[in-house]
């Protein structure tokens, strides 16, 4: 390891706003090591503006003035499996344990009802707010048994 270890290290996904933000705020003022994920970047199909790289780096500031003892930033995405992969080994790399992951990534359609959605914006919904969350639990379990 090559940082002290903080007493919980907290993953979560759509960390730059929102809910994401918020849960991680409060893991930080119960100072947990953070590590904020999101895309930060749009996506094809959405008729709202994803978070963005200020986002982010707003959300690690707030982090860290709320006590958190470190703050790790990734930009990634929760369709691509090997984007949460990835965020997971660099923070085992970096403490040796995860111990609480807050899947918030998600995306809505925007006042569509369900039924009349497109195919296409239902897929993104269900590949974000439903695959997502798999995906997250795919790559974070593994690591949060072995500890």
């Amino acid at each position: 390891m090559s940082n002290p270890s903080p007493n919980r290290v907290v993953l979560v996904t759509g960390a730059a706003r929102g809910i994401g933000a918020a849960a991680a705020r409060e893991f930080a003022t119960q100072g947990c090591a953070v590590v904020l994920f999101d895309i930060c970047a749009e996506i094809e199909g959405l008729s709202y503006a994803c978070a963005t790289e200020d986002d982010l780096h707003a959300t690690a500031a707030m982090c860290r003035e709320a006590g958190a003892p470190e703050v790790q930033s990734v930009i990634g995405d929760v369709r691509v499996q090997t984007d949460l992969d990835t965020a997971v080994q660099d923070l085992m790399a970096s403490w040796g344990h995860l111990d609480v992951v807050v899947a918030a990534a998600g995306v809505m359609a925007g006042g569509t009802p369900g039924w009349e959605l497109s195919e296409e914006s239902w897929n993104l919904c269900h590949d974000v707010n439903l695959t997502g969350v798999w995906r997250t639990a795919r790559a974070a379990l593994p690591a949060m048994l072995q500890t």
